[in-house]
């Protein structure tokens, strides 16, 4: 597709359920580095001396620390690589090269991150009302790098540009089966896991990204990476209005398989809830022309409500209950905001076939 096609009315008109492939980044409203920038402008500016995480391609652990100085010389040497080290999570969206990278407009348009938290330097990351540091990543993969098959977290989708190089997408589409093998795939012992390919038990598709090409991938598409020559990528993760029903639910897999925090989206339920109120708060435009209210707002605002009012499911515990309440921002009306949306949901569902059916009525 051409950049200028992408718009948010396209989005909400499609339901962004389908990988989307723009080949050249003109019409995309995206910001990159000059073309000459490498890796070493990102030890540059972020400092040799930086420390990163990195995978070792052949465990697929995440267990290497190296300094972004030692990654270039291991990058621009000219000896054979006894390794294949690969950094793909290292976000930058508060160092001084966030200024030279920002997501395409649609993904900023979109992104509840971007719309609810401003840049707050007084707020410790850790801090659930901090802004989510997931919207600019830089990934340097040598050639013959290699990522299992994985769901980004939180269900999130995705924003991913060619800047350099070459990547191999092996894409499984979110089916309730195919997310039924992966969860079974991902309990599987190490050993079986990394022998079996994952694609071979579920419907699987080959995309080919080359220079210059952007994609903007769906929640809870299951995919997989190679990388057939050296590459720099820049990418980045966003919630969003259009995907809530499978952000719950990849979220609620990583519940039940024990997904480490560092492996977490920073302060799910917090954004959901700024999300939430804000969703909630549009009906209003909609109280006396109910029939023109847009499915997809009554579709996010009823699955927001469905899962967010779970306060007192046997389902969720009372350990994940009070990590939820803990990260409820100050102004956080919950009681407020669930008493308005049933309101809201009775009143539309008097008018078209969509609202209160599609919601559970605890405590209405």
């Amino acid at each position: 597709m051409r950049g200028r096609d992408i718009d948010i009315d396209y989005m909400r008109e499609c339901g962004f359920k389908k990988l989307i492939l723009i080949e050249e980044k003109s019409g995309l409203d995206i910001i990159l580095p000059d073309e000459n920038f490498g890796y070493h402008n990102v030890a540059e500016i972020l400092g040799a001396d930086k420390v990163v995480s990195a995978i070792d391609v052949e465990s697929q652990e995440e267990n290497l620390v190296v300094t972004l100085g030692q990654f270039v010389k291991y990058m621009d040497s000219p000896q054979p690589r006894d390794t294949t080290i690969n950094i793909i999570s290292l976000e930058f969206s508060k160092s001084a090269m966030s200024k030279l990278v920002e997501p395409p407009l649609v993904v900023r348009t979109l992104s509840w991150v971007d719309q609810y938290f401003q840049d707050d330097e007084e707020e410790p990351p850790e801090s659930p009302y901090a802004k989510p540091e997931v919207q600019k990543y830089c990934l340097m993969s040598p050639e013959n790098s290699f990522t299992d098959f994985h769901i980004d977290f939180g269900g999130t989708s995705v924003w991913y540009h060619i800047f350099k190089g070459r990547k191999i997408f092996y894409l499984i589409p979110p089916t309730d089966e195919n997310l039924m093998k992966y969860e079974m795939w991902m309990r599987s012992p190490p050993a079986e896991q990394s022998s079996t390919f994952l694609g071979d038990k579920c419907d699987c598709y080959r995309l080919e990204l080359k220079e210059g090409n952007t994609i903007l991938m769906p929640s809870g598409w299951i995919h997989a990476v190679l990388t057939p020559q050296d590459s720099l990528v820049f990418g980045g993760n966003f919630l969003h209005d259009l995907a809530v029903e499978y952000q719950f639910k990849i979220n609620q897999m990583e519940d039940r398989l024990e997904t480490p925090e560092r492996y977490r989206f920073p302060h799910f339920y917090t954004v959901c809830w700024e999300a939430f109120q804000d969703l909630v708060s549009r009906l209003e435009d909609f109280r006396d022309h109910p029939k023109d209210a847009p499915k997809w707002l009554l579709k996010a605002v009823s699955t927001l409500y469905n899962t967010l009012q779970e306060n007192s499911s046997d389902s969720v515990s009372q350990e994940e209950l009070k990590r939820r309440k803990d990260e409820l921002t100050p102004h956080a009306d919950v009681s407020g905001t669930l008493k308005k949306t049933r309101e809201f949901m009775k009143l539309f569902a008097t008018h078209m076939n969509f609202g209160a059916e599609t919601i559970k009525t605890e405590n209405a």
